[in-house]
């Protein structure tokens, strides 16, 4: 796995949650996108976080760091009764003004997506992704377990298309949803 980049993600993003599951004896470190482990380490605190992902000084005041020692709503360990062959939708949609790309996915809930280089911190591991569902007070959401035959190397969050749909605002967001319906219909 490729730390370097998940740092130059998360640095960029300019965000950190610390998970500390004492329970489970994990660590991940999770940037609103990707959950990554942080095995065989002492629990990670501010300043190593910092070190770690190399916030400047002086850039540090506008980094969010959240610690978090409690249960996680997603599953973290290596099996899920509720995980699935991740099924795709055969397009990628390149956003022309922001190079943006995401790819579309089908769930139980809807079309969600997720954008490829959240998956950079995995490259040169040979892996396969899985779809697994959470359930919360709001009905549930679907994640991505990223796995290495039957081990979890992390997770990727999924961001449901048809509500995050103001983000596309000025990137052709009325044919993003036509597009949308029509991966539905075709599905």
């Amino acid at each position: 796995m490729k730390f370097k980049k998940f740092a130059a993600l998360t640095k960029k993003l300019g965000r950190c949650e610390i998970i500390n599951l004492q329970k489970e004896n994990l660590q991940f470190l999770n940037n609103g996108y990707v959950y990554y482990p942080m095995h065989d380490l002492q629990p990670i605190d501010n300043e190593t976080l910092y070190a770690l992902i190399d916030v400047e000084k002086e850039k540090r005041d506008n980094f969010s760091i959240t610690h978090i020692t409690e249960e996680v709503l997603i599953n973290v360990s290596d099996t899920d009764s509720t995980e699935e062959p991740l099924l795709r939708a055969r397009l990628i949609i390149k956003f022309q003004e922001s190079s943006d790309i995401v790819q579309p996915v089908f769930t139980k809930y809807g079309l969600f997506y997720y954008c490829p280089n959240w998956l950079a911190p995995f490259d040169g591991e040979s892996y396969e992704l899985f779809l697994r569902y959470c359930s919360d007070n709001r009905g549930g959401f679907p994640y991505i377990a990223v796995k290495t035959g039957m081990f979890v190397l992390g997770f990727v969050a999924l961001q449901n298309l048809n509500t995050h749909m103001n983000m596309f605002a000025g990137n052709g967001k009325e044919d993003l949803q036509t597009l949308c319906s029509m991966i539905e219909v075709t599905k």
